[in-house]
């Protein structure tokens, strides 16, 4: 494995949640007619065009928030440290 810090893996791990948020799906017909439409696999609400919200209260949602939080503060401080982010 490359040596890598905390905050790349918490960015790759980030990327991955990020890139499967709409990765379930419902059925937005009935059971005999089935029409499946794209939906976050964890509140169930459905991917619309333009900014979509989760329900209130998904686990996934606060996972993106918090994760994307805490890179934008590290990153803040390691520019100030004058590295490259």
């Amino acid at each position: 494995m490359v040596d890598t810090s905390a905050n790349d893996l918490i960015e790759a791990l980030l990327r991955r949640v990020v890139d499967d948020e709409w990765s379930g799906r419902y059925n937005r017909a009935c059971h005999c007619h089935p029409e499946y439409a794209r939906c976050c696999p964890e509140c169930r609400i459905p991917e619309k065009e333009g900014p979509t919200e989760h329900e209130p209260g998904c686990e996934r949602k606060a996972i993106i928030d918090k994760a994307s939080a805490y890179l934008r503060a590290e990153n803040e401080l390691a520019e100030k440290r004058g590295e490259d982010v």
